[in-house]
């Protein structure tokens, strides 16, 4: 007989992958408990399995990592991203180490939803009592709490869009800037003064196929509103472009989509082409939302 293993074919017909790290303990225990109340066979995977396990298509594979999962074509798939938006630590390390992981993070809720090809997705608002199949239920864990801190706020507010409704409020705190606070000016100015270059680009986190709008709302004097600005977004690759010179001091406000092929990071740019002798520019506030959801074929 052949090893599906060996040529690819999904055998498995029923599989759950647990996108949210923090929650897979938490999650096995709960799975386990259900499947032991309801007399169901639930399977664990840490390795990729062999396919002699398969031959009950009501049994139910888990895993961490969907490269342990063999789901058949006609597979019910579902995504468990409850606990993924719950962040706690951040604060207490280095600001790279924070933005390093909530990168990873959104790598591991983006590859989940992009393996579910449209199937369901478990996020933060699921009832406590939830059925995963016609005939299986689990009662949901408690979600983790969420750190006081800045950071672990800013990062749980930036992975919303992962859920249903698919958007987010990005704290400027996520971006990376390349200009020093603006001398007198307090709060989150930053001094445009100096050669052409990104003021502000980030946050890098990752986004599933589809398409997908930013919105970015900024204050600017009138010494910076003379200046042509630059606006990218998009995978790093591929932005699309504005240019825009506000002529004006004000608060303005820009709106930008574009596609994403397949999984990839979302950048945002805010660049000047030209030296700066004076000017000062703030981010206000910026949304990122899903117009669109297209799962890998």
């Amino acid at each position: 007989m052949t090893d599906p293993t060996i040529d690819g074919e999904g055998w498995m017909r029923r599989c759950v992958l647990i996108a949210a790290p923090r929650q897979a303990e938490a999650w096995r225990i709960a799975l386990a408990e259900a499947a032991l109340q309801q007399g169901r066979d639930v399977v664990f995977l840490d390795q990729a399995p062999d396919a002699s396990e398969a031959r009950d298509p009501h049994r139910i594979f888990v895993a961490s990592d969907h490269r342990f999962l063999r789901p058949s074509a006609d597979a019910e798939r579902v995504v468990l991203l409850h606990g993924l938006t719950h962040f706690a630590g951040l604060d207490a390390v280095s600001e790279e180490d924070a933005r390093v992981h909530l990168i990873e993070m959104s790598r591991f809720g983006v590859e989940a939803i992009d393996w579910s090809r449209g199937g369901r997705r478990v996020a933060e608002d699921a009832p406590q009592r939830l059925s995963l199949f016609d005939d299986f239920e689990v009662c949901s864990p408690m979600s983790p709490p969420i750190g006081e801190g800045l950071r672990d706020q800013a990062a749980s507010k930036a992975l919303t869009y992962l859920e249903a409704g698919g958007q987010s409020e990005w704290s400027p705190a996520l971006f990376i800037t390349n200009a020093r606070p603006a001398p007198g000016a307090g709060g989150d100015w930053l001094d445009m003064t100096g050669p052409p270059r990104a003021l502000v680009r980030g946050p890098y986190l990752w986004a599933p196929p589809g398409r997908w709008k930013i919105k970015l709302r900024f204050m600017i004097d009138g010494d910076g509103a003379k200046q042509e600005f630059q606006f990218r977004w998009g995978p790093p690759l591929t932005p699309v472009l504005l240019k825009a010179t506000p002529a004006q001091s004000g608060i303005f406000e820009v709106e930008l989509e574009n596609d994403w092929a397949e999984a990839d990071g979302m950048e945002l740019t805010v660049a000047l082409p030209h030296s700066a002798v004076s000017g000062r520019f703030c981010v206000v506030g910026i949304d990122v939302s899903e117009f669109e959801f297209r799962p890998s074929a």
